[in-house]
């Protein structure tokens, strides 16, 4: 089901080229892509989430900011997850 729902939002997007985007969170390198039923879309995979601006019929978002020196709320240590997410065990 996620596939299909990723499949149709990609449908009709094409790679405009790389592009140097500035939003009020900085100057990025991004790749510009274009679709008719979306509008245009600078990402990054230097970007959290990717998205550095979008502009769309009705709309436009821009990334305004990043954050630093975030800490994480778990205090326990790590735990061991054994054979989860692999094949099943035979014992």
């Amino acid at each position: 089901e996620q596939q299909s729902f990723l499949s149709k939002a990609c449908e009709g997007v094409t790679l405009v080229g790389q592009e140097s985007v500035t939003v009020p969170a900085g100057t990025f390198e991004a790749s510009h892509f274009r679709s008719a039923q979306q509008g245009d879309s600078w990402m990054s995979p230097a970007i959290p989430f990717s998205m550095i601006k979008m502009i769309g019929k009705d709309f436009e978002m821009e990334l305004t900011s990043q954050g630093e020196g975030a800490k994480s709320s778990i205090t326990e240590p790590p735990q061991e997850m054994g054979e989860m997410g692999g094949p099943p065990s035979t014992r």
